[in-house]
């Protein structure tokens, strides 16, 4: 009896929790908050990339994938051979993998070829949950504000994730 008590009133608390997660300013997921979240990229020097750093006035492309994954591959060569309409953004790509296979998969594209590329690993796993990934590649786009266009996860191609930068400019 004792233990169906405590159920009913850690039951009764959640919401209460929730409202205070709330009033901290913590946003759950990318549908509670159009702007772009803060959260860090660990770089490939040790470092860490802040995204509260990125300036507006730019669009914005957020990549994740897995450094293991042949259709993430895939998908930045696509971007890469159709580079001219994405000079003028600043493209963010981050992996919950480790910094070894990000090193590898960056070597293996090219990565660091491309001045508007910052890649690293997401080492707090802040990513996958808030953007609701399922599937890698994932891609989503924000304005020259940072304000949320469009999340991609699953199928689609590079020229789908271009078009929504250049519907930004």
């Amino acid at each position: 009896m004792k233990t169906l008590y405590t159920i009913l009133i850690m039951l009764c608390l959640l919401p209460a929790f929730d409202c205070a997660a709330q009033k901290a300013g913590k946003a759950k997921s990318y549908t509670d908050n159009p702007a772009i979240p803060s959260f860090e990229i660990l770089l490939k020097d040790g470092t860490v990339f802040n995204t509260d750093s990125i300036p507006a006035g730019q669009p914005v492309v957020m990549i994740f994938f897995s450094t293991d994954c042949s259709k993430c591959r895939m998908f930045v060569r696509e971007l890469q051979s159709n580079y001219a309409p994405l000079r003028d953004t600043r493209i963010y790509m981050a992996t919950p993998m480790s910094m070894d296979g990000a090193l590898i998969f960056a070597h293996d594209v090219g990565l660091d070829f491309f001045k508007n590329i910052t890649w690293g690993v997401d080492h707090k796993n802040f990513v996958k949950p808030y953007y609701d990934i399922a599937t890698l590649p994932a891609a989503v786009v924000y304005d020259s504000n940072k304000q949320f266009v469009q999340r991609f996860n699953g199928n689609f191609t590079a020229a789908e994730v271009i078009k929504a930068v250049e519907s930004v400019k």
